[in-house]
């Protein structure tokens, strides 16, 4: 029974019609696999498209993710810088709207205040980050033909962590990567900043205003003051010599 849920779930043929028309094991391999992953492209492309997270990778081309990977140059840095490309895509970093949704945080950006923040409101929208943002994306822009550009804040975002969905360029792959990194790195700079250096509470206005009645203080009335005599002073003779 087993057997016949698997091939039902990967729409593969029935055990029996295997039985009376088997296959070359090599081609049975290669049924299998495209199978396989049929399903499950379709499957993490209907997820991607119902949750927050995956918004990003519902529009992606998973055939351009994989000469993504192929255009990074074999160095540490590269890779790592790529790595994190590949997190944002793929709703594994944290964003303050998912410590909202597992933390019951405030989703606001932390940086700016000024909407909800996510992969795109981080990467495309946010006005802090702007100043790093916005010299980068014009050169890249530079780069590319006009009719492969990104037109809308989603659009940019994803030029930001999947370039390979707009151009095959390598030195566009470069400087998205390390955009991508500085933007990161930026952000959680001016996290911890705000973390460790908190704004003063306000107390204007939780001070509770006293009101103390009137005290009246009755002073005893002294006789005035006699002077005391001093003492006469003592001439001392001197000793005889």
């Amino acid at each position: 029974m087993g057997l016949i849920r698997l091939c039902f779930k990967y729409n593969l043929p029935s055990p029996h019609s295997i039985i009376l028309d088997p296959q070359p094991i090599d081609k049975w391999k290669i049924t299998v696999k495209k199978s396989v992953t049929v399903y499950w492209k379709e499957k993490l492309q209907l997820e991607a498209s119902s949750k927050s997270t995956l918004g990003l990778l519902s529009i992606t081309n998973n055939e351009n993710l994989k000469k993504a990977s192929s255009l990074v140059p074999l160095n540490t840095n590269a890779v790592a810088k790529h790595r994190l490309q590949m997190r944002i895509l793929s709703g594994t970093f944290t964003f303050q709207s998912e410590r909202a949704r597992f933390y019951g945080e405030d989703p606001t950006c932390t940086i700016c205040g000024d909407a909800e923040e996510d992969a795109t409101h981080c990467l495309s929208d946010c006005s802090a980050i702007s100043h790093i943002r916005d010299p980068h994306l014009k050169k890249i822009s530079s780069l590319l033909p006009p009719e492969f550009g990104p037109t809308s804040s989603k659009e940019t975002a994803l030029l930001i962590i999947a370039p390979s969905n707009f151009t095959n360029n390598k030195e566009i792959h470069q400087l998205c990567r390390n955009l991508c990194n500085k933007i990161i790195t930026w952000r959680q700079g001016a996290i911890n900043h705000n973390l460790n250096n908190p704004p003063l509470p306000s107390l204007a206005g939780n001070i509770p205003s006293l009101h103390f009645p009137p005290i009246s203080v009755h002073l005893p009335v002294l006789p005035p003051s006699i002077p005391t005599p001093h003492p006469p002073l003592l001439r001392l003779k001197p000793p005889p010599l």
